[in-house]
């Protein structure tokens, strides 16, 4: 009995009737995606593609006048998932799959930067640190980012994606004020971003769901809202399903998957 991966066998951990758990490669690696394959003796079963994005979003909150503020955020983000039709029964009805969660993978990771210079009022604003490194975690809690979004197999769209920041006030962006006799150091930066194509924060303008053509390519494009009289942007390059062998791994979602 194996299982395959992409063509790599992958290691099991239980093996049911109706539920065979594996231990699935980082994204990044061998058997992190492609064509799930069960083999039972000389017996193959249908191929399932799990299908992988790599996505670079670059998110940006400013200028914040009159003070030139600015924070940038990188990520480069690992998504899959199983979007593939189904039936369920032999020559039953074809089903789309419900909207499925997306959290990032493992290999996934980012960095920020920020820029505070300029004066307001009898203040000076310099950047004494000014960047870093921003390690994946999966809880919200950990020095580092967790993100999470929603793939609709059938409209073709990504949505309620959310970033959210953890990092030490103390080492992010510290910002040096001097002037009127004061002087001081304060830690700044990302601590949350909004969520952007969501209804959860109901004040702030929605401005829709990322979308994926017919070849489940994300388009490119980019976002913005308007907060706290700042301007936030996200943006982000076309990313194609990666395809290291053929079939490629995200279906033509006019085909049947059995």
């Amino acid at each position: 009995m194996t299982v395959t991966i992409g063509g790599t066998e992958v290691a099991i951990e239980t093996w049911e009737n109706f539920k065979i758990i594996v231990t699935l490669p980082a994204a990044d690696k061998p058997g992190g995606s492609g064509n799930v394959v069960v083999k039972v003796r000389k017996h193959e079963s249908n191929a399932v593609p799990l299908t992988l994005w790599r996505v670079k979003f670059t998110y940006t909150e400013g200028p914040v006048e009159p003070v030139g503020a600015m924070e940038n955020l990188y990520l480069d983000l690992y998504w899959r998932a199983d979007v593939h039709r189904w039936r369920s029964g032999p020559d039953g009805e074809v089903h789309d799959q419900d909207p499925i969660k997306l959290v990032p993978a493992d290999a996934s990771s980012g960095s920020w930067d920020c820029d505070w210079h300029g004066s307001y009022g009898a203040f000076t604003f310099t950047t004494e640190v000014g960047q870093g490194e921003l390690p994946f975690t999966r809880e919200k809690g950990p020095i580092g980012f967790t993100s999470e979004a929603k793939i609709d197999a059938k409209e073709h769209t990504i949505s309620h994606l959310e970033f959210v920041m953890n990092l030490d006030k103390e080492n992010t962006c510290v910002v040096r004020t001097a002037g009127g006799g004061v002087s001081g150091t304060q830690g700044y930066g990302f601590l949350f971003l909004p969520s952007l194509l969501d209804e959860i924060i109901p004040d702030m303008p929605v401005t829709g769901p990322l979308t994926l053509d017919k070849s489940w390519t994300l388009t490119a494009g980019n976002r913005a809202l308007i907060q706290d009289g700042q301007w936030p942007y996200l943006k982000w390059e076309d990313t194609k399903p990666q395809e290291d062998t053929e079939p490629k791994y995200a279906p033509d979602p006019k085909e049947t998957e059995a």
